[in-house]
């Protein structure tokens, strides 16, 4: 799958600002909400979880992966990515439970979900370029990092 048929340039944000974990779920799920790609309960069912498994998208040092289960209230498949030179501590006992890079993502089925995970992880096991994401200066560069 290529990330540009899933990434929409409108769904970059690069921001710089304190927040707690939920203010951060919120936030990076909202361009997918308001644009209609999951439902308003998408962000507070990964909260949800959340509460009950623990940060279980942080697969990898400075990136969530937020996501939840199709049923819970994906319509479309989409992906937003916020980048926050602030980072977000997802966890009080954890100090590696912290992220940069927020990427939500939104996938219908399990096909899907497969197919988007893994161009992502294409990119993001590349350390480089995780890097010169977190550390971009607009938007644009985020965008252009994420989908060349």
């Amino acid at each position: 799958m290529d990330l540009k048929s899933v990434l929409k340039r409108d769904n970059v944000s690069l921001i710089n600002q304190d927040m707690d974990w939920e203010q951060a779920i919120r936030l990076a799920t909202k361009p997918l909400v308001e644009q209609g790609y999951v439902e308003e309960r998408y962000p507070e069912e990964i909260i949800k979880n959340t509460l009950e498994f623990g940060p279980y998208y942080i697969l990898v040092e400075g990136i969530a992966f937020l996501h939840v289960r199709p049923e819970q209230g994906v319509i479309k498949d989409q992906i937003a990515v916020t980048v926050n030179k602030s980072s977000v501590k997802f966890s009080e006992d954890d100090p590696s439970k912290r992220a940069n890079l927020l990427i939500t993502f939104a996938a219908e089925g399990s096909e899907s979900h497969l197919e988007i995970m893994q161009a992502l992880a294409e990119i993001l096991t590349d350390e480089e370029r995780t890097r010169k994401i977190i550390e971009a200066n607009s938007e644009e560069e985020i965008y252009q990092l994420m989908v060349d």
